[in-house]
């Protein structure tokens, strides 16, 4: 018995030596790290990488059998190809951005020959980092609202918004909103308006907020410290469009009056400056004309004292921009310098382009004005809207004009990023050189940018719902455009 035993014993261990695993040996490769290797009639490479996924191609002839394809080293997928493929391809999907990834295929062909391939890459770095609430709001406070300016302060952000409270109510309203840091709502003030103009932060930190009739000055605090109004203008009819305070405490504001509408039909819409004391009074103002239709858009102040104001003239009409803003046909942009009561000083005329609107304004960091510009370029197939810049010195001269060739896009919101400007237009973020050429341009759909922050390779970019968006400038933007 034990002898039968042990020759069962001695049957089983050849058994299992006879069913070991075969070990495999690879070839050792000169330079892990080239993109292709070739095996004679076997090469692997890859293809279509972006930041979450990459193709892997091999090409051969009668490329039957079985594939095992490994990334870093684990095994990944095993396939079965006939002898008829000449390429195959394979997908790899939700990989992580800005990673190396390792791929091996072992190829076993049916006559049992075993054949090995090797790539190396690295996914693109992600585009869209991180998404995010910029501001905490209520989201039953409003029935619908919109973010119209967004102004960054040294301990958080202000903003403006235009809505309706409800459904069953008419009345628009403008609401201010500071916050913290963090987005939390430090104070907001409400007011029943319409026809927001502007939000502007003054140099002493109070904030300026102008509507078609009313300018309100606020305090960083969130206090009322004046309230200008033009609804009483003694039949001039006035549509207020901007505004800016003065060192001693005057406010000028620049616009419209419409005081012929209607009444004159060579005269519809005029220029219009005021000049207000300190309690709101009106000291001095002046409306004037050279076309048919007239309005002053922008002022911005000058290291001499003087304003500079821009605007469009025009003799004709183009239609609605809004509810309450005409677009002007084969516009001419304007500027003017304003003595401190409201005195037309200069004038100038641009007649080299034409121009629909001012829509924003900045003052550099080097002394220059730019202007946010909606205009007209000709191709030579016809011609569509586009945004463009207009820069203007300390003297009130102009620099240069420099149009961007965007088709249907509505200019928005212009900020400065040390040599650069950064342009909001449509769904649209461009990057130019002052003045210069476009350096980039991405396109997100489906989103509405009020600001705009770049630092380093990344751009933070706040939207009309509050919320924040990263992107990382060097990374990879799906074409035509990305969407969130």
């Amino acid at each position: 018995m034990r002898k039968l035993v042990c020759q069962l014993i001695i049957i089983c261990v050849c058994i299992c030596s006879s069913c070991s695993k075969q070990v495999i040996e690879e070839p050792q490769l000169d330079n892990p790290y080239d993109k292709e290797y070739e095996y004679g009639d076997f090469s692997v490479n890859a293809e279509f990488i972006d930041d979450v996924s990459a193709t892997i191609v091999w090409r051969g002839k009668s490329l039957g059998g079985r594939f095992d394809m490994y990334i870093n080293d684990t095994l990944f997928r095993t396939m079965e190809k006939t002898s008829k493929d000449t390429l195959v391809r394979e997908g790899l999907y939700h990989l992580s951005p800005d990673t190396k990834y390792d791929i091996k295929v072992r190829w076993v062909p049916q006559s049992g020959d075993v054949k090995f391939g090797k790539v190396s890459f690295t996914t693109k770095s992600r585009f869209h980092l991180e998404s995010f609430r910029a501001v905490n709001l209520d989201k039953y406070a409003f029935e619908s609202y919109a973010i119209v300016n967004a102004i960054k302060c040294s301990d958080g952000m202000l903003y403006t918004l235009t809505c309706k409270k409800s459904a069953y109510n008419a009345q628009d309203y403008v609401i201010v909103i500071k916050t913290d840091s963090t987005g939390e709502i430090v104070w907001d003030r409400e007011f029943a308006l319409s026809g927001l103009r502007n939000t502007r932060m003054m140099g002493d930190g109070s904030i300026l907020l102008v509507t078609r009739k009313n300018v309100y000055h606020i305090s960083l605090e969130g206090n009322i410290l004046r309230h200008y109004d033009f609804n009483c203008s003694n039949g001039a009819n006035i549509e207020i469009r901007d505004a800016v305070l003065l060192a001693d405490g005057r406010m000028v504001a620049v616009g419209s009056s419409v005081r012929k509408w209607g009444k004159d039909d060579t005269l519809w819409e005029e220029f219009y400056v005021a000049s207000l004391s300190n309690d709101g009074t009106i000291v001095s103002e002046t409306i004037s004309s050279d076309k048919k239709f007239n309005k002053f858009e922008r002022v911005e102040v000058m290291e001499n004292g003087n304003l500079l104001a821009v605007g469009v003239k025009a003799d004709e009409l183009d239609g609605h921009m809004s509810s309450y803003e005409y677009r002007y046909y084969q516009g001419t942009f304007i500027t003017a310098v304003l003595s401190d009561n409201a005195q037309i000083v200069e004038q100038n005329e641009y007649g080299d382009f034409e121009c629909y609107n001012a829509v924003s304004s900045l003052k550099g960091k080097d002394g220059n004005f730019y202007f946010l510009v909606r205009d007209m370029s000709y191709f030579s197939w016809g011609s569509d809207e586009c945004c463009g810049v207009v820069g203007i010195d300390n003297n009130g001269d102009l620099i240069k004009h420099v149009s961007y060739n965007n088709s249907s896009t509505t200019p928005f919101k212009i900020f400065e990023n040390g040599d650069e400007i950064i342009i909001t237009h449509g769904s649209r973020i461009l990057v130019t050189q002052k003045l210069g050429e476009k350096t980039n341009e991405w396109l997100v759909s489906g989103y509405k940018f009020v600001y705009v922050e770049k630092v380093n390779d990344n751009i933070l970019c706040i939207d009309q719902m509050g919320y924040a968006m990263v992107f990382n400038t060097k990374g990879y933007v799906k074409e035509p455009f990305e969407a969130i």
